[in-house]
Order: C-alpha cells, then structure tokens, then sequence
C-alpha cells in the first residue's frame, strides 16, 4: 500500500532498526501453519466504561468461537489476546506496545473510549498493524491519508453520521428550533460544535447550547434557559447519568418537548436511572431486533453471555471480528501491508448491525465500514428501550 510503505520507510529513517525488528516480529507472530492467528483487543475491561467494553470483548469472543469452530482462517485457530485499559490513555498504549511486541498479534481490535482509542492508534500505526475500531466513534479518529490513522479501520459510525440521521428525523418531526444540552467536557464541546454544524447545514436553527459539568446534581438552571428560548425539541449529548437527570428535570418543570439523544445514552444504566421520565425519548442505535441476522445474533450472545441489554456493544465486536476474519482469509493470515490491503478490498460483507440491507465495505480511502443505510433509532417506552418504527410518543402524556 502506497502511502503506508512511504510511512514506514520514514518511521525506519527516524526509529532505526529496532523499530524495524519490532515491525517484522509483529507480522511474523503467526506465520508459522500449525500456530493460532493472534488479535488483539484493547478496552475498558473494568471501571465505568467496562459495561461497553466487557460486552464489546463478549461480542469479538463470541465470533471468535464461530470463526475457529468452522475451521478458523484457512485452517488456522484464531486467539483473542484481550487487554484491559480501564479507560485510561496511557495505559492504552502501553497495552498496545505489549500486544504487538510481546504477544506478536497481527491485528487490534479498539474497544468503547475514543480518548484511548486515539492513544493507542499513535503507537499501533508506527508498527504498520492494522486496528479495527469496534465501538469508538470521535469524528477525527479515522483518516487514511494522514500519519497518525494510516492504518486504522472502523466497524462502526461516527458522531456525524449519528447527528445527520437525527437531523433528518427533526426536520420529518417538523421541528425547526433546537435547543442543545451538552456536558462541558471535549466530548460534549466538541459533540455541541458538530450538531450545531450540521443542524445548520440540513437548515434547523440552533437556538441555544447550555453546558453542565459531569457529576452535575442540579440542571433546572440550564433546563429553564432551555425553555425560555422557546425551542421545540432539545438535542441531549450527555452521558447517562446527567442525560437521566435532565429527562428527569423536564418532568418536574413540566415541560413537555420532544427530546433526542446522543448514543452514550443508549445503554440501560440511562433508562434505569431516568425511569418513565425519559418516555419519548429518540436515540440512534445500530441494531434491529426485528433484522434476521440480528435476532439471531441477539438469542446466540443472550445464552452465552447475557450482559448487553441494548446488544449495541456486543454486536459491534462481534461484526468487527467478522470483518477483520474476512480480511485475515484473503491474506492468509499474513499481517501488515498484505493486511491492510485486504481489509481495503472488503466489499459487501453483511453484517448484524445497521439495516435490513446494510454490508460494510472499506476502500484505500474509506476506512469506516458503514454506509448511509445503517443508523436506526431506539425509542424509550415505560422506561425501556424498543426498537422505534412508526409515530413518536410524547413521553409522559
């Protein structure tokens, strides 16, 4: 591949031989017929994020078991090598150093914090192996043609596109006036830039953005700017517990206005803390229950596993690692460039996530799989998800 063989002979001219040693060991980890193809996988596998990581890694495991009880790539055993984070930038690339020197992987799969995910992706692509993000979705962490994201592939969508298919159900809803609620974090500024960006661009009105800080115990002053600047629907890119809290200000204020939401707020934790309070409640997600493939991918990791209410981060693994075992097959289980290109030539592999249609595909210079038929929505009912399909409910009327 071009431009990452122009990348690696810069890295040896700045790194020297070591780096090169290092590069050859992590593509010669599974060369031999009889060994297992190893892969790797970086998440928060405890602390507050492991309830995306753990069903992320679930998801990967489970496939895993499919893939190599089928005869695994081309006659070889697949072994997942999963390392824990605990969410933490840092300890993200250290992991990642030890995955790819220590354990020779060919591969690594990104799990839930894009802030890791960045992290470790600078230190994977200096050794030219390819990272397949599962569940990760900062706008700015896939790039083909830059020297930080050369070799860095994604199962799932960005922000962008979760913002682009709400925006198409607001302007369908009829509503034109927006009002933002965000935490004051770079997720949630950077999140409260891009939705007034292309809110504006498909031609609704950001009114007004409020911020709170995470942890906020109180939102009724953010909550009543709201209302006073007479929006009528709220876009909400918080995390669950301030996004519960807010739902749950709305309802003692009475304020009865269509509410949509980011995807860190599709996960049980929210609905469990916001209850009937947040009814009504649109948000993306990225799985059909009612799509073949996903059902039965829903009644396979249910009886094994259990632990993805929402089956959002446990399907994402678990096309990740279909995707990339399609890619290991083409290049005989070969890593770096041969690698690479194969999961560039990827076309129309189905996949649990996403509509009734959708195939995830990457090119040279698509490296997000997804295409414009994946975004589904969630709607919350008696304080449960389901799967949304006709009219919106108001909420609590």
């Amino acid at each position: 591949m071009r431009k990452l063989k122009i990348f690696s002979l810069i890295l040896v001219l700045s790194f020297g031989l070591l780096l090169v040693g290092c590069n050859s060991s992590s593509t010669q980890g599974s060369s031999g017929a009889d060994d297992p193809i190893k892969v790797g996988y970086i998440g928060a596998l405890s602390g507050g994020s492991s309830t995306m990581g753990v069903p992320g890694k679930n998801g990967i495991q489970l496939a895993v078991d499919e893939i190599n009880a089928d005869g695994g790539i081309n006659g070889r055993q697949i072994e997942l090598i999963a390392a824990d984070d605990k969410a933490d930038p840092a300890t993200s690339a250290t992991q990642a150093q030890k995955l790819i020197n220590e354990d020779e992987v060919v591969a690594i799969l990104g799990g839930p914090n894009s802030g890791t995910v960045k992290a470790n992706s600078e230190v994977i692509a200096q050794y030219g192996v390819p990272e397949l993000i599962t569940i990760a979705m900062n706008d700015t962490l896939i790039d083909p043609n830059s020297a930080t994201f050369p070799t860095t592939f994604r199962m799932t969508e960005d922000n962008s596109y979760d913002i682009r298919a709400l925006a198409e159900f607001l302007i369908g809803e009829g509503h034109q006036n927006i009002g933002v609620i965000a935490d004051n974090t770079a997720y949630g500024q950077s999140g409260t830039e891009s939705i007034k960006k292309i809110l504006e661009e498909k031609g609704l009105n950001v009114e007004i953005a409020v911020d709170h800080p995470v942890g906020a115990k109180d939102l009724t002053a953010q909550t009543l700017k709201l209302r006073e600047a007479n929006v009528d629907a709220v876009y909400v890119f918080s995390l669950g517990p301030e996004g519960a809290l807010f739902m749950k200000t709305l309802k003692q204020i009475d304020w009865k206005v269509p509410v949509v939401g980011g995807r860190g707020l599709n996960m049980k934790a929210f609905v469990d803390l916001a209850g009937d309070a947040a009814d009504g409640m649109i948000l993306p997600t990225v799985i059909n229950p009612n799509k073949p493939e996903a059902k039965e991918f829903i009644e396979k990791y249910d009886e094994k596993y259990n632990d993805d209410p929402t089956h959002v981060y446990s399907s994402l693994g678990y096309d990740s690692m279909y995707l990339l075992a399609a890619a290991l097959k083409k290049s005989d289980g070969e890593g770096g460039d041969a690698l690479i290109e194969a999961l560039e030539s990827l076309k129309d592999i189905p996949t649990v996530t996403g509509g009734m249609d959708h195939t995830a595909s990457f090119t040279d210079d698509k490296h997000n799989a997804v295409n414009e038929n994946y975004i589904i929505f969630n709607q919350v009912k008696n304080g449960a998800f389901e799967f949304y399909t006709d009219e919106v409910e108001s909420g609590w009327e």
